[in-house]
């Protein structure tokens, strides 16, 4: 089972070269908002790009809300990534920045 953070927890790190920001909400939705560090890979699309991803770094699982990135990021630990989800996701990120 994969760790989680919470939107404060998570708006505190300093995150740095070994730490990204997978963003798995529809390419549309992406487009629209983002974190500026982050790195979009559609949900749909993941479990065919885990081949690109580096098992090194640590993988922050961002969605609209959490519900998709927890099973995200079971299946990334379960593959054998480090992957910690965001509790609330990017509605709880937009909301704890308004």
């Amino acid at each position: 089972m994969a760790q989680s953070i919470s939107v404060q927890d998570f708006n505190k790190l300093p995150l740095d070269a070994d730490s990204i920001v997978l963003d798995t909400r529809n390419t549309l939705d992406y487009t629209k908002k983002h974190l500026s560090h982050s790195l979009s890979i559609p949900a749909a699309i993941l479990p065919r790009q885990l081949k690109n991803l580096d098992p090194k770094k640590l993988y922050y699982i961002l969605s609209y809300t959490d519900r998709r990135s927890e099973a995200l990021a079971d299946q990334l630990t379960a593959s054998g990534f480090r992957a910690v989800y965001i509790i609330g996701g990017m509605e709880a990120l937009q909301s704890s920045v308004a």
